[in-house]
């Protein structure tokens, strides 16, 4: 049964790619703006002060709902946007801190967005004067007073050329600010328009979403996702041409923002200064030290914070989330009881279970999202469940009539379900499936006589999210026992099906003659094999046969991604199986089998030959190659197109590791298959009794090398030779000593080849029809 049950499942990677990424702790801090000495940033809901280059940050607010803040043009002053008062209002504070003084007084949000390159008013938009969905620009003094509205319809974020005659702006709102590589109907360019006529350009793009303009000298920097995460671009105003500024292969910048010799911008709560002269970035090392209340002890009301909630199957109790915390109620009489108590972790999605016992959540107490089983009294310790990588959102436990399993979904609409008991996520084969098309990546599984490999190929930049995946089928498959049996009845109809071909049925046979029915190279799989192989004989074998044995990488990998791959190779103890013996016990020398209805029959002749580490193999090989290797062959040009007694014909040698099988095959009706297998061994007799003539050796080892050498065509294949030769222990010269071989080959020494090894007398034959 083990060479059979190698046909199901088994394990050698060829990878084509990788990716990693790592991110340090952030700090959180957003929406910098930057002076000649000082930035200005908001945390936990205040503004903060930090030197350029970094430090310690000093509060400057502390009414927690401030904002957006913008550098005047001297650095003198900071406009921001706050809720002091429950509306969104425009405010002006001095950069050393202060009163903040308010400048708009509309019931509408005003969001503070820039200056007048002269530092006297305040740019801000507004919908007050908005009939729909949008916003326009304004300018209010930093005094106090009536704001002017700008000519334009409508804008955004907005920056003011340096001499005030012109503005980049954004025109449009994008509702959707955070759904990534968006490309549709909102996505925002950049206008520049001139003030004094409406002439309107527009910064070169193609459908991207381009953002918060900064105008430097000659340049307007934004920000923009147009080469994939939202990075820091530049527009020459002279030239008209875009260019990146800054290469990111990490999380998207969030804000930008200008001074007089620098930019600022943030990312994953980190803030960077760019140097324009320089065309370098840097991180802004802040410390920050400050009295904030959210983060003190407190109690807290969460009756206003229920987010999910569900009902006990008795009705006697409920479960709600509320603000991080999984709370169970009683309906009438009892004690409020929280579950978790984990102030610093967010549980979600509380569901109880049919017997009552149990209450499964979501939490991300480790960091990524987990699923963790309580009892629902609060007593005993919480079975915390990993769901793999790569890490999601995970959403609705759906807990299984019998409370041992729970279904789920996650945030790339797959559907997943846990075996409480074995403490492992399943997914279902389509989803598999699913993701690896998500990501345009293939999965080959290979099974064959000696060895079994399964090969993902896939595009590098991608490699994180389908590894993960990968590595879980190959250490922890599942075989659910709807799928496992799906797939046995797929298996018997196309074996059933198969079965009624002849060419089929005379490999079986041949194959069997040879090597005999009991040897894993003569035997074949029967609906009955496939009939009894529970699931339990399947994960017995994977687990006994089918760790990794040797990986091959082919990609442009360095050497801390090869050592990430090795790390997770380590935890495997190579399995050193013994090899089994097995005896030829070969079958009839001649077999027919009569099939009533057909009206071609296969026929097929073979036997045992020398294999790949024979002296004598390469020889046969281009031997075989003039017999029946190629369109060109004699076999060909007798059977086929001088007699036509059939449509094609082959000879070939079909190595294994510790054996090889010479074979001949064709497809004739059924009134000529005597004369067919007359004419192959008059063929192979005159290899035996007469010289090929020197044309026709020149082009048959022509033929046979180019066809080697297109077999290395690209990379991948390649690396299947590489294979072939480390598994079959060929040795690394294999190839070399072939073409020496070949090229040296003369018609004497391949008389001698063919007197000794092919005898039409030593062949088994079968023929179906």
């Amino acid at each position: 049964m083990r060479f059979r049950m190698a046909i199901l499942i088994g394990m050698f990677l060829a990878i084509a790619g990788l990716a990693n990424a790592a991110e340090e702790t952030p700090l959180l801090a957003h929406s910098p703006t930057v002076s000649r000495t000082q930035i200005v940033f908001t945390y936990g809901g205040y503004l903060w002060s930090v030197p350029r280059d970094g430090g310690d940050a000093r509060q400057l607010t502390t009414g927690g709902h401030e904002g957006l803040p913008v550098f005047s043009p001297d650095g003198e002053w900071i406009a921001f946007t706050a809720q002091y008062d429950g509306n969104a209002d425009v405010f002006v504070i001095a950069a050393e801190g202060g009163e903040p003084r308010r400048l708009t007084w509309h019931p509408a949000p005003d969001v503070a967005v820039g200056w007048t390159p002269d530092g006297k008013r305040v740019l801000f938009f507004s919908p007050r004067e908005a009939y729909a969905d949008f916003d326009r620009l304004y300018t209010v003094p930093v005094e106090g007073g009536p704001a002017d509205v700008l000519p334009m319809w409508r804008g955004e974020d907005a920056w003011f050329s340096p001499d005030g005659t012109r503005l980049a702006y954004v025109p449009n709102l994008k509702w959707q600010t955070s759904w990534k590589r968006y490309r549709g109907g909102q996505t925002t360019p950049i206008y520049i328009v001139r003030l004094s006529d409406l002439a309107l350009d527009i910064v070169p793009r193609v459908n991207s979403n381009d953002a918060q303009p900064v105008w430097f000298g000659d340049t307007i920097y934004f920000l923009s996702d147009r080469s994939g995460p939202v990075t820091l671009f530049a527009y020459d105003t002279k030239a008209k041409t875009v260019k990146q500024a800054v290469e990111n292969k990490g999380l998207d910048f969030k804000s930008l923002s200008g001074g007089p010799d620098a930019l600022v911008y943030e990312q994953f709560g980190g803030i960077y200064l760019f140097d324009p002269a320089s065309g370098k970035s840097k991180k802004v090392e802040v410390r920050i030290a400050g009295d904030l209340p959210a983060t003190r002890p407190h109690f807290e009301k969460v009756g206003d914070k229920i987010q999910a909630a569900a009902i006990s199957p008795a009705g006697a109790r409920a479960v709600f989330e509320a603000r991080g915390e999984i709370l169970t109620v009683p309906g009438e009489k009892g004690d409020i009881r929280n579950l978790t108590r984990t102030t610093a972790a967010a549980e979600r999605d509380p569901a109880w279970s049919p017997d009552g016992k149990s209450i499964a959540y979501f939490s991300d107490e480790s960091g990524e999202y987990a699923l963790h089983i309580s009892d629902q009294a609060g007593s005993g310790a919480v079975k915390k469940i990993n769901l793999g990588n790569p890490p999601s959102f995970f959403y609705g436990p759906l807990w299984s009539p019998d409370s041992k399993k729970i279904a789920y979904a996650d945030k790339r609409l797959n559907l997943w379900y846990v075996d409480i008991d074995k403490g492992t996520s399943i997914k279902s084969s389509r989803e598999i499936a699913g993701h690896f098309d998500y990501y345009g990546a293939q999965i080959e599984i290979s099974p064959g006589y000696d060895f079994t490999s399964v090969s993902l190929y896939g595009l590098k930049k991608h490699f994180d999210k389908i590894f993960s995946l990968f590595w879980e089928i190959l250490t922890g498959p599942s075989f659910p026992e709807n799928e496992f049996d799906l797939q046995k009845d797929i298996f018997i109809q196309n074996l059933r099906v198969n079965n009624e071909k002849n060419s089929f049925v005379a490999s079986k046979i041949i194959r069997r003659n040879i090597f005999g029915a009991d040897h894993p190279y003569g035997s074949s799989i029967e609906e009955s094999d496939i009939s009894s192989v529970t699931i339990n004989d399947i994960s017995n074998y994977f687990n006994l046969h089918f760790s990794p044995f040797e990986i091959y990488l082919m990609g442009n990998f360095d050497e801390a991604q090869i050592q990430s791959i090795t790390k997770r190779l380590s935890s495997f103890r190579r399995q050193n199986l013994e090899e089994p013996f097995f005896s030829l016990v070969k079958g009839s020398r001649i077999e027919k089998v009569v099939k009533s209805g057909s009206v071609q029959s296969s026929v097929r002749l073979g036997k045992q030959i020398i294999n790949r580490n024979h002296p004598d193999y390469f020889s046969l090989l281009l031997l075989n190659h003039i017999l029946g290797g190629y369109f060109g062959s004699r076999l060909m040009k007798n059977i086929r197109e001088e007699k036509g007694l059939t449509y094609g014909i082959y000879s070939s040698l079909n190595p294994f590791k510790k054996d090889c099988m010479f074979s001949i095959g064709a497809d004739v009706g059924n009134e000529k298959t005597d004369l067919a297998l007359s004419e192959i061994k008059r063929e192979l007799q005159k290899l035996a009794d007469y010289l090929i003539s020197d044309e026709e050796l020149v082009t048959a080892k022509n033929h046979f090398l180019g066809s080697l050498q297109l077999e290395v065509a690209n990379p991948f294949a390649s690396m299947d030779k590489i294979k072939s030769l480390r598994l079959n222990q060929l040795g690394s010269d294999y190839y070399k000593s072939l073409f020496e071989s070949i090229n040296r080959s003369d018609s004497n020494s391949l008389l001698v080849i063919a007197e000794k090894y092919f005898s039409a007398n030593d062949l088994i034959e079968v023929s179906v029809g």
